[in-house]
């Protein structure tokens, strides 16, 4: 029988207790462990969740020995909570965003596993696309446009798993803000509040443009609808998203190619149990595509599932199965908030463009 792998909780906050712990569990992770930055909060959690309490990282470590840790911490504590755990040679798991280099240095700086939970490349239909582009239905894109569908780095994450690895050379932004009228939002309550955009564009060495256009509008506003995530390759195009704020990733699946001259559209099937689950299958007969859900006897969201899959690379990795650069590492988290702050960075700046070249 395999043994269960040991994970500890490096903070007990809102994060690990309505997301990752049940995630675990349903995983069979043995949970071994947790740590706290107060004693109260982490023995309220022990009580709870039946996890056992240690007063420091050093502790959790040393003495309930855990294969890895997942660290739910805020950002500014994130360097000092990192070091520990690495200087111990415990590999570990981390929240977005990844803001400063201090954080690459560190997890570069030891021979240890560090995985980023930036989980929305990994989400059902983002997978499903990548089979599409793996079994060369459509080439890789040279354009790829966030409509309003996903905030700036986890945008930057999904936009930048289309494409083909390529160094950024250009990056231009501009704002764009304006007073709201009074709106009922969909959750039935009154809101006037600025609406406020980023919109921004970055060109690679290899030609192709990553675009951006991003208001939180798009997620409360009844009257901003459709929110897309879309790519152009040269021989087909992929648009998905939600039809409004209260919509789902299947809402939209438009994904035509050409097969010789002919132009063909896929029927792409979601199969599910329930609408709030993800979905057990996504497919489309006619090119043979298929994507399926390894966790689908657990029951997790789309969310759920992008964080399990992540989970899952870790383990891997641990037992040795697959190389440590299949995580999602620090140095990628790290380059999704670089694209955004460049863009953000022309736009204060009179759109004046950002020369990028030679950042990695």
């Amino acid at each position: 029988m395999k043994k269960k792998t040991k994970v500890g909780l490096i903070g007990v906050g809102k994060r690990i207790k309505v997301f990752h712990y049940e995630i675990l569990e349903k995983l069979n992770f043995d949970i071994c462990g947790c740590t706290s930055k107060t004693e109260k909060s982490g023995q309220a959690f022990e009580s709870k969740y039946n996890v056992k309490y240690f007063n420091t990282i050093e502790s959790l470590i040393k003495e309930a020995k855990p294969d890895f840790v997942v660290c739910a911490v805020p950002q500014e504590e994130l360097k000092s909570v990192l070091n520990k755990v690495l200087e111990l040679n415990v590999p570990a798991m981390i929240e977005t965003p990844i803001a400063d280099p201090e954080i690459v240095k560190l997890s570069q700086k030891y021979d240890v596993p560090v995985c980023v939970l930036e989980q929305w490349p990994f989400l059902p239909i983002e997978l499903f696309k990548q089979e599409v582009f793996d079994a060369e239905i459509m080439s890789r894109p040279f354009l790829v446009k966030n409509d309003g569908r996903s905030f700036n780095y986890h945008a930057m994450a999904q936009l930048k798993s289309y494409l083909s690895p390529s160094l950024p050379i250009l990056a231009y932004g501009v704002n764009i803000g304006l007073e709201s009228p009074e709106f009922i939002d969909q959750g039935g309550k009154v809101k006037k509040e600025p609406e406020l955009w980023d919109i921004g564009n970055v060109r690679f060495q290899n030609g192709t443009i990553l675009t951006h256009e991003f208001s939180y509008h798009c997620k409360t506003a009844p009257f901003r609808p459709m929110q897309t995530l879309r790519s152009y390759s040269d021989n087909g195009t992929i648009v998905t998203g939600k039809s409004g704020p209260l919509g789902e990733d299947y809402d939209i699946l438009e994904f035509k190619y050409l097969k010789g001259q002919e132009t063909k559209v896929m029927n792409v099937s979601v199969e599910r149990v329930h609408k709030e689950q993800a979905p057990t299958k996504i497919s489309d007969e006619e090119s043979g595509v298929v994507w399926e859900n390894k966790f689908k006897n657990l029951k997790f969201s789309d969310q759920q599932y992008a964080c399990a899959h992540l989970f899952a690379l870790m383990e891997e990795v641990i037992e040795n199965k697959i190389n440590k650069n299949n995580l999602y590492t620090c140095e990628l988290a790290y380059f999704d908030s670089l694209l955004i702050y460049a863009m953000q960075h022309s736009a204060r700046n009179g759109s004046t463009p950002v020369n990028l070249s030679g950042k990695r």
